[in-house]
C-alpha cells in the first residue's frame, strides 16, 4: 500500500512539473511571436516549434558580446548553442560545457532585456536563472526595442577636421 502511495505522489509531481513546463512554454511561444511580429519579422509562427523558436529568439537580439567575443547572427547561433547542450549533457567528461552553454544564455538573456526593458535587465537576468525567464518574455513582449545609445552616437555624422574653427 505504501508502494501505490509514493507511485502516485510521484505521478501527481510528475503531472504537475509538466503542466508547469506547459504553461512556461506556452507563454514563452506567445512572447517570441509578438516580438517578431512587432518586429516585423516574417514566420513569426516559428516561435510554437522548438528548436526554431530559439532562432526566433536570437534574430531578436542579432548580436551580443560574450566575455568581450562580438558574436553576430544569432539566429544561427542560439539554436546551435542550445542543441550541442542536449548532446553534451549525456558525455561525461564535455557536460561541464553545459555551464558555459548556461551562462551563454544568461548573456543573451540579458542582452535581450536590454532591447527591450533595459531598467530592468539586471533584475530579469538574476530571476532568470532558476528558469522562469518566459514569463518575463511574456512580460515584455509589446515593448518596443530601445536605441541605444552606442548606435545613435554610430548614426550621428562624425564632425570633419576642416569644419572645427581655430583661432589664427
Amino acid at each position: 500500500m505504501v508502494d501505490f502511495i509514493v507511485a502516485l505522489f510521484g505521478l501527481a509531481i510528475l503531472f504537475i512539473l509538466c503542466i508547469f513546463g506547459l504553461v512556461l512554454y506556452i507563454f514563452k511561444s506567445i512572447g517570441f511571436m509578438a516580438m517578431a511580429s512587432n518586429r516585423g519579422m516574417e514566420n513569426a509562427w516559428l516561435a510554437w516549434i522548438p528548436i526554431a523558436d530559439l532562432y526566433i529568439g536570437g534574430k531578436l537580439v542579432e548580436e551580443m558580446d560574450f566575455f568581450g567575443a562580438r558574436i553576430t547572427n544569432m539566429g544561427l547561433w542560439l539554436p546551435v548553442v542550445n542543441t550541442a547542450s542536449i548532446f553534451l549533457a549525456f558525455i561525461p567528461i564535455l557536460d561541464i560545457a553545459c555551464w558555459g552553454i548556461f551562462v551563454f544564455c544568461l548573456f543573451y538573456l540579458y542582452r535581450l532585456y536590454c532591447i527591450y526593458e533595459p531598467s530592468q535587465a539586471t533584475l530579469f537576468t538574476v530571476f532568470s536563472i532558476i528558469g522562469i525567464w518566459p514569463f518575463f518574455v511574456f512580460a515584455i513582449r509589446n515593448n518596443q526595442p530601445v536605441v541605444e545609445q552606442e548606435s545613435a552616437a554610430e548614426q550621428a555624422p562624425p564632425t570633419p577636421v576642416d569644419e572645427i574653427i581655430t583661432p589664427e
